[in-house]
């Protein structure tokens, strides 16, 4: 191959798409809360990429006949005629649009899957005895104590160490539930923003009220709660 038709300047100008659409996923739609990639964002860079090499592909169709490229020929210079050439541009045309479609099948797949889990999450813990019971007894020692100390009142561990079994059990129950829902969220299992929507008042009202029993299990174990209270922070950064 000679030097001039390796197109160092076109090559160049068509990486360009790529590295900017990589680019912009990395800098701007990356996010490091989430411990797992999520997967309608993968198919999101790939069907944009699907995208930018479908339209190159018909600019260099149209554009650059006489050059190849990856082994593709336009023109006769591999001793092809033009209607080879240019069914082999329709057959990869083709290919290009059927992957792309399949992709976005499974995107959407994904994100019903998702969401769909989200709502069988939220109502099963609507639906269990056993939340209910524990829900009813912290939410018996949150209105008690704000009606004692005022609104402002956070529980202390003084005031929790004097707490029945039953409703220490169920504040540790409470966090353990949202500590799970967190989980759920940072590997992408659950919709973040379904789960927003329906839960954030109620998990930022228990991280801030039971924030000195959170403290406190963290100092004798830093792992403990530690998406939950990621969690929280994330929907209440300004």
């Amino acid at each position: 191959m000679e030097i001039d038709n390796i197109l160092l300047l076109r090559t160049i100008f068509l990486l360009l798409p790529f590295i900017a659409l990589y680019s912009y996923f990395y800098y701007y739609v990356k996010d490091d809360f989430f411990l797992k990639p999520r997967t309608y964002i993968q198919l999101n860079i790939i069907m944009l990429s699907l995208v930018i090499a479908f339209i190159l592909t018909v600019y260099w169709n149209l554009s650059l006949r006489e050059y190849s490229f990856v082994g593709f020929a336009l023109e006769s210079i591999h001793g092809k005629n033009s209607n080879q050439s240019s069914n082999v541009i329709l057959i990869l045309l083709g290919t290009l649009t059927a992957v792309l479609g399949w992709l976005f099948t499974n995107r959407g797949q994904d994100l019903n899957s998702r969401r769909s889990h989200s709502i069988q999450t939220l109502m099963s813990s609507r639906l269990s005895e056993a939340y209910a019971n524990h829900s009813n007894y912290a939410t018996k020692v949150f209105t008690s104590l704000k009606e004692k100390h005022g609104e402002v009142y956070n529980l202390s561990l003084q005031d929790y160490s004097e707490l029945e079994q039953l409703e220490r059990n169920a504040i540790i129950y409470q966090l353990n539930y949202f500590e799970f829902i967190a989980v759920g969220i940072r590997y992408g299992d659950l919709d973040e923003n379904l789960i927003k929507n329906t839960l954030k008042s109620i998990i930022n009202t228990n991280c801030v009220f039971f924030q000195n029993i959170i403290k406190d299990k963290q100092g004798k174990s830093p792992s403990l709660y530690e998406h939950l209270t990621a969690l929280n922070e994330r929907w209440n950064c300004k």
